[in-house]
């Protein structure tokens, strides 16, 4: 599409005509153009203070304030505004649980083409090679990015799988699930890794301890369970001779985001500067635009301030997927509040090793997916309001099966009368 007229903008218009259907409709029923969360104000915070990032930006890099359109830290910033408002486009226009199920079945067609490329690209290998180590279906973004993505979202699918109870669902979604974890095997991704192990404690944590120890069983035998070139991956991070050199080169970028931190910790460099710094990793001595860590990235371009506000944001999402889990009572919601709270946890790994949470191919899922949520809470609690539905009690058995968990379990009705995350 980039070819023809347009096309490398068909992204914006897209979403900007959803943009348009959404307030046009709204104020033809004269509704509520937002629905109460507390994500909409935080993204909003979140939002302003990158826009003035963008500004401190051009005075740290000595550029000229009279950023256009055309200049590329704005395009940049557009296109991470873009991420976060897919989730104001998705809670507030997906409200039909039907909808929601056809969006979801998308998703996991999308994941199962993706799959089949990897396949024909990729495939599978006996013994692992620098080569093996990429990333097609994302073009310009590598196989970290991929392995994140992968990494963050099978156990979605894996909930949807194991709750719906339509046949073919059910079956597309598992075979979804299947497939990533071949695709996150074969991408030698140590970062995909960590995130998928993530994902799988957490939801042994939540909902099934006996997952928990079956995981943690492979983790210790995992030399028995996982293919040879796999294995290979994981033991070159550290050799009789020392560190793997991407390890080294990470840790020396790492190192000189200490310093950089330490320059402006507040407000920090500002957004998208990193790229502008000229840092080579000391080894191959070859620019580096990321510091393949989100957490110190963000603390660099946003200071102490951007980087709570962005570990606000994934708490409150974590909340938010815990929220429907305990409150829903049908398998769909539960499993889709469920695997979003597993999911965040594998956007928290993943960001660990590499800078996955900008990108719109890695992160519109995540934030689509918190919009279905944050639409299927306030769904269920107006139908709770309005006396349509019960709140889902906890039978005593249920409480004594869970009172060794640190969140607190409680068998009475919520009380509706305070915001939801309260």
């Amino acid at each position: 599409m980039i070819k023809y007229p347009l096309g490398e903008d068909f992204m914006d218009i897209l979403l900007f005509a959803i943009f348009l259907r959404w307030i046009f409709k709204e104020r033809h029923h004269n509704g509520k153009l937002l629905l109460s969360s507390p994500v909409n104000g935080l993204l909003v915070l979140f939002g302003l203070w990158t826009f003035l990032e963008l500004w401190f930006g051009a005075l740290n890099l000595n550029l000229p304030l009279a950023m256009g359109l055309g200049d590329p830290r704005v395009i940049e910033w557009k296109n991470f505004i873009l991420v976060l408002f897919l989730y104001f486009l998705a809670a507030n226009t997906i409200k039909d649980v039907k909808h929601m199920k056809i969006i979801l079945v998308l998703m996991a067609l999308t994941m199962l083409i993706m799959g089949r490329s990897f396949y024909t690209n990729v495939a599978s290998s006996d013994h692992y090679t620098e080569k093996n180590s990429v990333g097609y279906t994302f073009g310009y973004l590598g196989a970290n990015e991929l392995g994140a993505f992968y990494g963050t979202f099978t156990i979605i699918m894996v909930c949807l799988a194991l709750n719906d109870s339509i046949r073919w669902r059910k079956i597309l979604f598992g075979l979804a699930a299947f497939v990533n974890h071949y695709c996150v095997a074969f991408l030698f991704s140590r970062s995909g890794y960590v995130a998928i192990v993530a994902t799988w404690l957490m939801y042994g944590l939540f909902k099934d301890r006996k997952v928990f120890v079956i995981l943690v069983v492979c983790l210790i035998l995992w030399q028995s369970v996982v293919p040879v070139a796999v294995q290979e991956r994981i033991m070159m991070t550290k050799t009789d001779t020392g560190l793997d050199i991407t390890v080294q080169q990470r840790y020396n970028l790492w190192r000189q985001a200490e310093q950089l931190i330490l320059q402006n910790p507040v407000t920090g460099l500002g957004f998208n500067t990193i790229a502008y710094l000229g840092l080579t990793d000391e080894i191959g001595d070859r620019q580096r635009n990321s510091l393949h860590n989100g957490y110190l990235q963000y603390t660099v371009e946003f200071g102490v301030v951007g980087m709570l506000l962005f570990l606000i944001v994934l708490g409150v999402g974590l909340l938010s997927g815990w929220r429907l889990y305990r409150l829903a009572n049908d398998g769909f919601s539960k499993a889709l509040g469920l695997g979003f709270a597993c999911a965040v946890m594998g956007i928290v790994s993943a960001n660990f090793f590499s800078l996955s949470w900008c990108y719109m191919p890695v992160m519109g899922y995540f934030w689509i997916c918190c919009g279905l949520v944050v639409g299927r809470i306030h769904a269920i609690t107006e139908e709770m309001k309005n006396g349509e539905i019960k709140s889902q009690q906890p039978s005593q058995q249920e409480v004594q099966n869970f009172t060794w968990q640190a969140l607190p379990i409680t068998t009475k009705s919520p009380d509706l009368s305070q915001p939801f995350w309260q």
